[in-house]
């Protein structure tokens, strides 16, 4: 985080989805649940500190042509903030990650007061009730490998969740992973809707990833085996 004069910038980070809205951190986390449940939840911050000065706005990002974005200040904040309304944490959705059904639940660190200074949440109380699951059959799977090792470190209740693992539904055709080369790495990064993302060198150190050895002409963005254009900045 950098403070420059009055305005606060949180470095490496930007959600160029929303222009003109506050560019405040926010943490994505994953609670694994019974298969195809739905949750409410409720929150009580227990502590936080005040940082003197307004964030950053997000940019506004056009194309100039096809291989060339360019990012615009912006000014004013957005005519559809709705500043009386912040949630500190919100159901974003439901997925699988591996065996485990999950909730992603976006914890919001920070909130803006609007005048002058940004509230920083150091401790919050999160409080998750199950609703009743959709009864539906399905069968526990045997097989295991190192992503599975590695899940330790997403889902937050892991050391709790081994009741919750369920293996989907069989796919007939696994036509989607065939495209996978077990040699090499694969991180997994979700989006809530359409739009441009920044993949940040913090975002690929968060997974693991030495962002300094990777290779731009190696470098790829696939989903459901499609490879997608991106730009290195």
């Amino acid at each position: 985080m950098q403070s420059g004069g009055n305005e606060v910038n949180f470095t490496g980070y930007l959600d160029e989805s929303k222009p003109g809205t506050p560019c405040l951190p926010n943490k994505i986390i994953f609670i694994a649940l019974p298969s195809i449940s739905k949750i409410t939840i409720s929150s009580l911050v227990l502590s936080s500190e005040k940082i003197n000065g307004v964030p950053r706005l997000n940019p506004s990002v056009r194309k100039k042509t096809d291989s060339t974005l360019i990012y615009q200040n912006v000014t004013r904040l957005a005519s559809t903030i709705s500043q009386n309304t912040f949630n500190d944490a919100e159901i974003v959705g439901y997925l699988w990650i591996r065996n485990y059904y999950c909730a992603a639940i976006k914890i919001n660190q920070y909130r803006y007061n609007y005048t002058n200074y940004i509230e920083q949440i150091n401790k919050i109380h999160l409080a998750i009730n199950i609703g009743q699951p959709f009864s539906q059959t399905r069968t526990i799977s045997e097989n295991k490998n190192s992503f599975d090792e590695s899940i330790s470190h997403l889902i937050i209740n892991y050391n709790n969740s081994p009741q919750f693992e369920k293996s989907k539904t069989n796919i007939k055709s696994d036509t989607l992973t065939k495209w996978i080369d077990y040699s090499k790495t694969y991180i997994k990064i979700g989006v809530n809707h359409d739009g441009i993302y920044r993949i940040t060198p913090s975002d690929l150190s968060n997974y693991g990833i030495n962002y300094e050895a990777i290779d731009p002409n190696t470098f790829k963005i696939i989903s459901k085996a499609k490879k997608y254009l991106f730009m290195f900045i």
